[in-house]
């Protein structure tokens, strides 16, 4: 016999199934609700599930039995209409998100770690150092592993990535360290405005122990109670890590003490001179060797999909940097190369204002293919830009590849920087596999 109403989970993905598993393995009764049916979702949930005391109801959420429940577990994929949140209000029904769950019974220190762009090379950036310190540590949250799937009481440290979308439905996080690695456009379509997607960025300050500001990024201030690490672009220690632009190379300092320079990593870009910045300020909010890990940092390779150099064909260099899907991090990319360049960009573009990169590349003469969704925006450039190719699909890269690189100084180095400034649905199912594809039609194709 049932004595308490089923707990709800909305979306059965990855962040549902974790809920779904962590409240069997505590014996709770719940109702899973999943807008698309599958037998391979229908046979997850039959692996984890007491089917006479839990369900699955496929379709439509805006359902009688979401309303009786005792509260709801909302995944971060799934957007609610307005229709249903006001009957979920109604009912006085709580909405909470997975980290709310794991909120309320941890051990670890957590560092929480959101960001427009940036924030997954941090978060694993910070994890490689910890574990190399020597503790133990892991890495969750919105790069790819739920944070219940993780048993957290085996581990010292969480570095904690966090989405907006997971800010969105969750309550303050509690965390140790906090921070926003930058805040631009994005997801407006479901945040409804830049204005409300910075104010749900900043609820990570809320309960955070200690916060890291980068003083140098004028768009994001201080919030919140906790004590304040800063860093900065600096020619007199003004800050906690202090980074000193030194005979064309970024120094990071630490109390006066040169500790790292940015020729010494194996990261590319002054974007990523922050995120190093980032780590090292964590270490100190924690408390721990900082000279140590900068030492650990100078190893690092970069992560897949971000700036990754994938392949070199004679002078060309191809860099795969697939995870930028927006434009500001194409930006980001392209500011951290020599001309001359050729950028491809495209899929299902998220603004119609691509104005910003072509002025960028119009003042450094970058060559740029435009595939996919994203090429109807490029229409009206084609007679001011000359050096614009329009594409349909990102197969079709290759041929026009050829065709401009051949009409290049074969002995200067080129890079053909991959970074599409839009998302991957137009044509792939994610980042991932657009990044593969494109990384195997270029080595295939230019041997």
């Amino acid at each position: 016999m049932i004595n308490e109403l089923p707990i709800a989970i909305l979306g059965f993905g990855k962040t549902g199934v974790s809920v779904a598993e962590y409240l069997h393995k505590k014996n709770k009764h719940f109702y899973v609700f999943e807008n698309n049916e599958t037998v391979e979702k229908l046979n997850q949930f039959n692996s984890l599930s007491d089917a006479s005391k839990n369900k699955i109801f496929f379709g439509n959420f805006d359902r009688t039995e979401l309303y009786k429940v005792q509260y709801i577990v909302q995944s971060p994929g799934i957007a609610l209409s307005k229709k249903i949140k006001d009957k979920i209000s109604k009912n006085n029904i709580k909405i909470v998100s997975d980290i709310d769950i794991f909120m309320k019974n941890y051990k670890s220190k957590v560092i929480a770690i959101t960001g427009s762009n940036g924030k997954t090379t941090v978060t694993e950036l910070l994890n490689y150092v910890l574990n190399k310190l020597n503790y133990k540590s892991v890495s969750c949250g919105n790069n790819g592993i739920p944070i219940l799937s993780i048993e957290h009481c085996k581990y010292d440290y969480i570095c904690l990535e966090v989405s907006s979308y997971q800010l969105e439905i969750s309550g303050n996080i509690n965390s140790d360290v906090a921070f926003i690695t930058n805040i631009t456009p994005d997801h407006i379509e479901r945040h409804g405005s830049f204005e409300i997607y910075k104010k749900i960025k900043y609820k990570i300050f809320e309960k955070a122990k200690q916060i890291i500001i980068d003083k140098s990024n004028l768009n994001i201030d201080y919030s919140g109670s906790g004590k304040l690490i800063s860093f900065g672009i600096s020619s007199s220690n003004s800050y906690t890590i202090n980074l000193i632009d030194k005979n064309n190379d970024f120094i990071i300092y630490y109390l006066s003490k040169e500790i790292l320079k940015l020729s010494d990593i194996n990261l590319t870009g002054y974007h990523n001179l922050k995120n190093v910045a980032f780590v090292l300020c964590s270490i100190i909010a924690l408390g721990l060797d900082v000279n140590k890990a900068a030492k650990i940092i100078s190893k690092f390779k970069p992560l897949p999909h971000r700036m990754e150099y994938f392949y070199k064909n004679n002078n060309f260099h191809f860099i795969n940097d697939s995870k930028s899907t927006n434009i500001e991090s194409t930006l980001a990319a392209l500011r951290s190369f020599e001309s001359p360049i050729v950028l491809i960009l495209g899929g299902r573009s998220k603004t119609d204002n691509f104005s910003d990169i072509i002025n960028f590349i119009k003042e450094k003469d970058i060559k740029l293919i435009v595939y996919g969704d994203a090429g109807k925006h490029f229409e009206n450039y084609n007679e001011s830009y000359t050096n614009l190719t329009i594409i349909k699909n990102l197969s079709d890269v290759v041929n026009k590849l050829k065709i401009i690189l051949g009409k290049f100084d074969q002995e200067k180095k080129i890079n053909i920087l991959f970074s599409p400034a839009c998302s991957s649905f137009d044509q792939f199912e994610n980042y991932e596999k657009r990044g593969e594809f494109f990384k195997k039609i270029i080595k295939n194709n230019f041997k």
